[in-house]
């Protein structure tokens, strides 16, 4: 996730961690400050997703996204 505003940024991406479906296989770590937290005045975040070999990771990120409504520009 990037934003230029950190506040609204850290709210954001807590709200999104909140919002991470619970399935078996999956485990979700973060937000993190990115490797370079800091581009073109811009501020990152990360999240790692680790999921067992029979994990539809696509489909579980597919359904994440679809609980975070709206996206931030």
């Amino acid at each position: 996730m990037v934003g230029r505003d950190l506040p609204t940024l850290e709210g954001f991406v807590r709200a999104m961690a909140a919002a991470a479906p619970n399935a078996e296989g999956v485990e979700v770590y973060g937000p993190a400050d990115a490797p370079q937290s800091l581009v073109r005045g811009r501020r990152r975040k990360r999240f790692l997703v680790r999921a067992d070999r029979n994990v539809d990771v696509q489909g579980f990120l597919a359904a994440w996204r679809a609980r975070i409504k709206p996206l931030p520009r």
